[in-house]
C-alpha cells in the first residue's frame, strides 16, 4: 500500500515539475526576444523628469515609418530625426528635455532586466510617465 502511494505521488508530481520546467523555458525565450527588440520614444513624449517636474524630450534619431514598440506612448504618424531609439546594445542615450525651467541635452543611463527597461537621468532620478496631479 505504501508503494502504491509512492509511485501515485510520482505520478502527480511529475508533470507538475515538468510544467514548472516550461514556464522557465518559456520566460527565458521571452526574456531573450525582448533583449533583441528595439524601443523609440515618440518626440515630444511628456516625461517624470523630477519628483516636481515634467518635461518633454525629443531624441536625434530618425523616426520609424512602420509599427514598432513605443515606450510612454504610441504614435502612428511620427516622421522626423527627433524621436529617441533604444537598440538593445544601448547603455547611454542622448536626450534633449524641455519645459519651463530647463531646455539642456541630457545623456540618459538604460538598463534592462528581462523586458523592462529603465532610462536614468544624470543626477540619478528614473525617469517615468508623469504622475497624476490634481
Amino acid at each position: 500500500m505504501m508503494k502504491l502511494k509512492s509511485i501515485l505521488t510520482l505520478a502527480i508530481a511529475l508533470p507538475l515539475l515538468s510544467a514548472c520546467d516550461l514556464v522557465d523555458d518559456y520566460n527565458e525565450m521571452v526574456n531573450e526576444q525582448m533583449a533583441d527588440i528595439t524601443i523609440y520614444i515618440s518626440p515630444v513624449a511628456e516625461l517624470q523628469i523630477d519628483d516636481s517636474e515634467i518635461g518633454y524630450v525629443h531624441g536625434f534619431e530618425e523616426c520609424p515609418n512602420e509599427s514598432v514598440n513605443w515606450l510612454f506612448g504610441y504614435s502612428h504618424s511620427v516622421g522626423g530625426n527627433n524621436c529617441i531609439k533604444i537598440d538593445p546594445e544601448n547603455e547611454n542615450i542622448k536626450v534633449r528635455v524641455i519645459n519651463d525651467q530647463v531646455n539642456l541635452i541630457e545623456t540618459w543611463n538604460v538598463s534592462r532586466v528581462g523586458d523592462a527597461v529603465s532610462l536614468t537621468r544624470p543626477n540619478g532620478f528614473k525617469v517615468r510617465e508623469p504622475s497624476n496631479q490634481s
